[in-house]
């Protein structure tokens, strides 16, 4: 495998599917993957600002906010998890 010097981590659900946890054992997840199996130095996850459920399950799985910045115009937070 090529080096890879960073991962972002994406998930979207229709509402029907909010608040099961189901975003939370996937970031847990694939966090556990990158950072163990892949040994990848950090991995990032993008969320929209005002998605508060989208940032507490990033900091759940142990991410920590890193910076806001605009993502194809939009506002958007940055968290990053390191090994």
């Amino acid at each position: 495998m090529d080096e890879v010097d960073e991962i972002e981590i994406a998930y979207t659900f229709k509402r029907e599917f909010w608040g099961l946890g189901l975003a939370s054992e996937i970031a847990t997840a694939l966090t556990d993957i990158g950072l163990t199996q892949l040994e990848l130095p950090s991995l990032i996850g993008l969320v929209f600002v005002g998605h508060a459920a989208s940032r507490r399950v990033l900091e759940k799985a142990n991410y920590a906010l890193e910076k806001s910045t605009i993502h194809r115009g939009e506002d958007v937070v940055i968290y990053r998890i390191r090994r």
